[in-house]
């Protein structure tokens, strides 16, 4: 039984230290990139769609005022 004991334990401070590594998070320089990209694209969608948003409302004016 004192075998086994140690065996997992060792066995498991393995898997842990392995597991550490992959899922560490980057260091704050990579972090801080990542999410300035983030940011950047997310902006660039938010622009592209009250764009549409705004002509699709101007097609829509245009169209009730010739219909008025």
């Amino acid at each position: 039984m004192f075998k086994s004991f140690w065996a997992g334990l060792l066995l498991g401070g393995a898997i842990g230290a392995a597991l550490g590594m992959f899922l560490a998070p980057a260091p704050g320089r990579e972090s801080r990139s990542k999410v300035t990209e983030a940011a950047q694209s997310a902006s660039g969608k938010i622009t592209k769609f009250g764009k549409r948003v705004h002509w699709k409302a101007h097609d829509a004016l245009k169209a009730i005022k010739q219909a008025i």
